[in-house]
């Protein structure tokens, strides 16, 4: 058995988990940008003049890539060492917080800030888009 101590047990568990997170992390901001991309293209089928929503979709990958290098500079920092101070019963939604919540805040978040310019035009008045 290796003789490691909590704390380095808590810092390997940190560093694997964000690691692994990472890859779902640029999935999802992948999936995103493409649907951010695509989206015009899908509404313009159903809706009059969504073809010229000019969605910023490079915005969305910026700023989600921008969220999630911040989540992993600062929060998974900083994580091991939160742990420590924590009792133990906190530890579990801290790390679903921090590795499920606030990364699906991030995307859903620049989503919104990149149509919501356009959800008052296409729920009420389409036609404003053609202008």
């Amino acid at each position: 058995m290796t003789n490691l101590n909590s704390k380095e047990v808590v810092k390997a568990w940190w560093q694997s988990a964000a690691s692994r997170a990472n890859r779902w992390y640029a999935i999802g901001i992948a999936l995103a940008t493409l649907l951010a991309f695509s989206m015009p293209h899908i509404l313009g089928y159903f809706i009059p003049c969504a073809k010229f929503m000019e969605v910023e979709w490079i915005m969305v990958a910026f700023t989600g890539l921008a969220g999630v290098g911040l989540l992993n500079m600062i929060v998974l920092f900083f994580a091991p060492f939160i742990e420590q101070i924590l009792p133990q019963w906190c530890i579990p939604p801290l790390r679903a917080l921090l590795l499920v919540v606030i990364p699906l805040l991030v995307l859903f978040g620049t989503m919104w800030f990149s149509f919501a310019p356009f959800w008052y035009a296409l729920l009420n008045d389409p036609v404003l888009l053609c202008d």
